[in-house]
């Protein structure tokens, strides 16, 4: 919510309230500074130049879950789906590192919402899910699943393991 307010008085541009932005969260980044009144023609720059790096700088301070995310996580976790890595996304050592953790043949599931990051997930063989409540856009890959919510991964991943079994 901080980021985007910040983003949008860079710009000059009225302040949305909390209750505003919230009501938003889970669109495409570029479609909520849109509909809190940034001009789509400005919208990828102020979400560069301003929104994410106020929220990376803030985030460990200000962030609080997508709603779902953390059950989701702990979800996988219970199941077994986990990995770490000491580089981040979309660096593509990162997906390399988290593919070394695994037995060759272990399928592996990764979540973008970012045009590179669906490619480096494509190119190193993972199952490629796009999150559509991110802040990319898709132009010419397509990932194998796409997803409007963290909870609907859980399905996808049981799906799989049935059709699998």
């Amino acid at each position: 919510v901080a980021a985007f307010q910040h983003g949008l008085s860079c710009l000059g541009a009225p302040l949305p309230s909390q209750a505003e932005v919230r009501a938003l969260i889970g669109r495409p980044a570029l479609a909520m500074l849109s509909a809190l009144g940034c001009p789509a023609e400005q919208a990828d720059t102020v979400f560069v130049r301003h929104v994410r790096p106020f929220y990376l700088d803030n985030f460990a301070r200000l962030a609080r879950a997508y709603p779902g995310a953390a059950e989701t996580l702990e979800a996988l976790v219970r199941s077994g789906w986990s990995c770490q890595s000491h580089h981040s996304k979309p660096q593509p050592e990162y997906l390399a590192e988290v593919i070394s953790q695994f037995d060759p043949v272990a399928e592996l599931w990764h979540v973008e919402d970012t045009p590179e990051g669906i490619e480096m997930g494509l190119a190193n063989g993972a199952v490629t899910v796009f999150a559509e409540y991110g802040y990319g856009q898709l132009k010419d890959r397509t990932p194998h699943y796409r997803i409007q919510a963290p909870s609907q991964l859980l399905a996808l991943v049981a799906a799989e393991r049935l059709e699998l079994a």
